[in-house]
């Protein structure tokens, strides 16, 4: 069966569900196939088709849930062109996002999450926005996005509207960076160890 048949497809949905509301009740080593399987609508032998064990559909639930975070950001063309609204938009979401992610992290499931998430965002940032140098544009990028999300993580809790003016401020700077090393004529500095 092809994964772009719809009954492949309705049984991704069911078991996705399945494992959602399996995550929010339970550990992820107290899953159980059968469990999923008895709630998705489905035999065991038919989750073995899509996943080689529970711990293959908790990657790929963290990778989807990462896609349709970013996905859902209709605002995300802001992050270069203007980075405060970005920021205050990702701060009004957070509250979801968090709600979202919450059984991630307890899981051990929160670096497949932040990884498709960074990588999902460099994709729609590439696509808005593709960048003229390619090789120093790609190191930028990941370095800004990397460097938003793990500051949003360390400092969100502890002052939420500090974390997100700091943000913006950061992503603003290194724009502005960006525009005037990248813009200018004169030959790259390389870096000696």
């Amino acid at each position: 069966m092809a994964k772009n048949d719809l009954r492949w497809q309705r049984t991704e949905r069911n078991l996705m569900a399945a494992f959602k509301e399996e995550l929010a009740a339970r550990p992820l080593d107290k899953i159980s196939v059968t469990a999923l399987a008895k709630a998705a609508d489905i035999n065991k032998a038919t989750f073995y088709l899509h996943y080689r064990d529970v711990y293959d559909l908790a990657a790929a639930y963290a990778r989807q849930t990462a896609e349709d975070i970013v996905d859902g950001m209709d605002y995300l063309e802001a992050f270069f062109a203007d980075p405060a609204r970005f920021v205050r938009c990702f701060m009004d979401d957070f509250d979801l996002l968090r709600s979202r992610t919450d059984a991630l992290a307890p899981n051990d499931l929160m670096p497949i999450f932040l990884d498709r998430l960074t990588a999902r965002m460099d994709e729609r940032l590439r696509a808005a926005f593709p960048p003229e140098d390619d090789a120093q544009g790609e190191i930028l990028l990941t370095f800004v996005i990397g460097g938003f999300f793990a500051t949003m993580a360390r400092y969100i809790d502890s002052d939420k509207e500090r974390a997100a003016e700091a943000a913006a401020h950061l992503l603003i700077a290194l724009k502005e960076y960006s525009v005037r090393r990248f813009d200018a004529d004169e030959p790259q500095a390389t870096a000696t160890c």
